[in-house]
């Protein structure tokens, strides 16, 4: 794959990483207003608040998928199925910049 097709993933996928950070961050900040009067400013444990459900699990599982595809992109395998080796079409990469497979590989596994 050219570099400058590389670049344009890579960006996207960032920008993707980036507004997901952003949205857990404010839902960090929703949650500790809720929870602590103006002036306190620590989440405790004790509380039950677990920081990480902040974000739903698709939210969660799409920064996973973000953060692999970025590794990809610097070992030198994006847009190589994970399952079977061959090349991901562009347009499946255009759609979902993120996809470690190719479709039949993706249906198969969808399938079982």
């Amino acid at each position: 794959m050219q570099s400058h097709t590389l670049q344009r993933y890579h960006e996207r996928l960032l920008d993707e990483r980036n507004t997901l950070l952003s949205q857990r961050d404010q839902a960090l900040a929703t949650i500790q207003e809720a929870i602590h009067p103006p002036g306190e400013n620590q989440v405790l444990p004790s509380e039950g608040i677990d920081v990480e459900m902040s974000l739903d699990e698709g939210a969660v599982s799409r920064l996973e998928q973000i953060d692999a595809a970025l590794e990809m992109i610097k070992n030198g395998t994006f847009g190589t199925c994970s399952q079977c080796g061959c090349r991901i079409p562009d347009d499946r990469l255009q759609e979902i910049p993120s996809a470690s497979c190719c479709v039949s590989c993706e249906e198969s596994h969808d399938r079982s």
